[in-house]
């Protein structure tokens, strides 16, 4: 959604680097998402706690959504990814009541600015052209606009520097638990 990317420093990489080259693929791939999901955590806890909540019938509902997942081949295909690279994606991901709420996030992060919109409506009719566009009404209104209240943003930024530690530690955790 932001387009926020990590990079490994090179210092203590190069031993990663090397203890990973002697594992079978799926086992390299497996310790480095067990990294990411460790790094990860406390990001999806701090968006959790920054994500205004708001009243009414859906409150809560963007924060419900916030969680990790491992992205799959197809969305790794999408965002020009290499086919063995392995991604993890962070923020409002989980469907609530039915629906996603990442549209809904990236308002929130970004704001709306205020303006006038058109919207058309179909009131009732069928399905026969000329019946429907006699059906058709249309409204417009003024949008005031919202205010940005950014959380994954603040969330990232907040993390930022454990980031890199958290990943070694989930990573060699997950090599212990395997025997490696």
């Amino acid at each position: 959604m932001s387009g926020f990317e990590f990079e490994i420093s090179e210092e203590g990489a190069s031993e990663i680097r090397e203890r990973l080259a002697g594992l079978e693929t799926e086992l390299q791939q497996r310790a480095i998402r067990a990294g990411l999901n460790s790094a990860g955590k406390p990001i999806v806890e701090t968006m959790q706690q920054l994500v205004p909540v708001g009243t009414g019938e859906d409150a809560g509902a963007l924060k419900q959504s916030i969680a990790k997942r491992s992205l799959s081949k197809n969305a790794r295909g999408r965002l020009g990814l290499a086919e063995n690279a392995v991604a993890v994606r962070i923020g409002p991901i989980k469907k609530v009541n039915g629906y996603s709420q990442a549209y809904v996030g990236s308002l929130v992060e970004h704001g709306v600015k205020p303006g006038t919109r058109k919207v058309f409506r179909r009131i009732g009719g069928t399905h026969n052209l000329k019946r429907r566009l006699a059906h058709i009404r249309a409204y417009t209104y003024h949008h005031p606009g919202q205010a940005a209240e950014p959380f994954m943003a603040p969330a990232l930024a907040r993390n930022e520097t454990q980031f890199e530690s958290r990943f070694y530690d989930g990573m060699a955790a997950y090599l212990k638990r395997k025997g490696v």
